[in-house]
């Protein structure tokens, strides 16, 4: 099995800028960090703060908050594991993105590279608390009816 390199502890800091201002009042800094406890990364704290005016509700509704963190945790899990991104399934997943479909012929039985790749992204869909057989029907462009059989199949794999 492939090894991930995950960072024990991970942060980030963005500024978001609402579209239609561009006064200070109107920009965000949210602040979060990550740290790995049994295999998840978990968010031990998010800050969200305004230099010029209270942090309102509206605010927090517009920010988008949880896409946000997904999108910054997978591009720090894509820095700490560059080889991953030569695979197209889990460069699709680490991009948030949908992956090209596969061959008919291998949604039943896939080649033991695509189930290696499976590994990996069913690995990091577990790690960003993402949905594991949601993330392989999108990353491999498969039903979700073929990517539960192959979630149940690298469960028993890693057991």
């Amino acid at each position: 099995m492939r090894s991930i390199e995950t960072p024990q502890f991970l942060s980030f800091n963005e500024m978001w800028i609402d579209k239609d201002s561009t006064t200070i009042a109107n920009r965000l800094t949210v602040t979060a960090a990550y740290s790995h406890d049994e295999g998840r990364y978990i968010a031990s704290s998010v800050e969200v703060s305004n230099p010029m005016s209270p942090v309102k509700a509206a605010d927090l509704r517009s920010l988008g908050l949880r896409k946000m963190m997904d999108r910054q945790l997978r591009g720090e899990l894509k820095k700490a594991n560059p080889e991953l991104l030569d695979r197209a399934a889990v460069k699709a997943f680490l991009n948030s993105k949908k992956g090209r479909p596969i061959a008919k012929k291998n949604h039943r039985k896939p080649t033991s590279q695509q189930i290696e790749d499976a590994e990996i992204v069913f690995r990091l869909a577990r790690m960003t608390g993402a949905f594991t057989v949601i993330s392989l029907a999108q990353s491999f462009g498969i039903s979700y009816v073929d990517a539960r059989r192959w979630a149940d199949r690298i469960r028993r794999r890693m057991v």
